[in-house]
């Protein structure tokens, strides 16, 4: 009887496991699918037009990229809410009866706990802060060692191609508001949760970061993700939340995109020759290695200091 009862159990936990791993991201995918057969219906009847021409060529990626997202990030984010209300119950009864026995102890007020409150929200937002220094320095550090190291992929190249070929606000609604928003919900929010069921912390970040960086498909982007995908988990180990992950994601996101616009903009301005008109891995290389060295470790710090004073913020909070 005892077997048959624990086989059920691993069985059920097997299949818990498995959805809340993957069932996240292929419901992203369908929908990113259905976004995609739609574009492809609505851009069949119009015909011509600025709709027709930005629902294909390369920017019906971006497009569908953002639309899937739009159509996921509802139901992801309603479902991630009823289980996170769900674990809370437990908690919140643990957390009331350590309270009141703490209070009890110390004789805390109310109003003393009220105090204590503006004190937590300002290390909140000076985690966030620190969090979103920590995504432009790491997209700017990985940027440049991949652009000297690693030759940009074929992959990598469409990706880019599909980005800068897009108008500008529809470019900055999807890799900077819809695209953080979905992704870190499901890897950092559902998948980042049941890595920590069944495993240590580390191995949670590690294993987290890897399967970030394999979703991505090629090896350049996975690189990159895979390494930013170290920050987001260590963001989100520290503090408990997914807001910081989803602004340091969309910083990051943020300068790599800004990153050939200021580039264009100082080549247009200034009488610097080697100033490159696109400064972004997946262009032509353009940049000496000295300074792609230099930009590298300017990122670099910038990172670890970030990453140091949102895990000492956090901490503290």
């Amino acid at each position: 009887m005892y077997k048959k009862t624990r086989k059920k159990r691993l069985k059920h936990e097997a299949f818990r496991a498995a959805c809340m791993l993957f069932g996240p991201l292929v419901f992203y995918e369908l929908c990113t699918e259905a976004a995609a057969a739609g574009c492809s219906l609505f851009a069949g009847h119009t015909g011509t037009g600025s709709s027709h021409s930005l629902l294909a060529g390369s920017g019906n990626a971006l497009f569908v990229t953002g639309a899937g997202a739009a159509l996921a990030f509802p139901f992801l984010f309603a479902v991630y809410r009823a289980l996170e209300k769900m674990q809370l119950i437990g908690q919140g009864t643990e957390e009331k009866n350590a309270k009141k026995t703490t209070a009890t102890r110390t004789k805390t007020t109310v109003p003393e706990i009220a105090k204590a409150r503006p004190c937590r929200n300002h290390r909140l937002l000076a985690g966030c802060f620190f969090s979103v220094l920590a995504g432009i320095g790491s997209c700017l550090c990985l940027n440049m060692v991949l652009q000297v190291f690693l030759p940009p992929s074929e992959g990598w190249s469409h990706v880019q191609e599909a980005i800068y070929q897009t108008p500008g606000a529809l470019r900055f609604l999807v890799t900077v508001v819809l695209t953080p928003l979905t992704e870190e919900l499901i890897f950092r929010g559902f998948i980042h949760k049941e890595l920590r069921r069944h495993m240590g912390t580390a191995a949670a970040v590690i294993f987290g970061a890897l399967l970030f960086g394999l979703y991505h498909g090629n090896l350049s982007q996975g690189l990159y993700a895979f390494l930013t995908g170290l920050c987001l988990e260590l963001v989100t180990v520290w503090s408990g939340r997914l807001a910081p992950a989803v602004l340091c994601h969309a910083a990051a996101n943020a300068t790599a995109a800004a990153i050939p616009v200021i580039a264009d903009f100082i080549s247009h301005r200034s009488e610097i020759p080697s100033m490159p008109a696109e400064f972004s891995y997946g262009a032509p290389m353009a940049l000496q290695p000295q300074t792609a060295v230099i930009l590298s470790a300017a990122g670099l710090l910038v990172t670890l200091v970030s990453l140091y004073k949102t895990k000492e913020v956090f901490e503290k909070a």
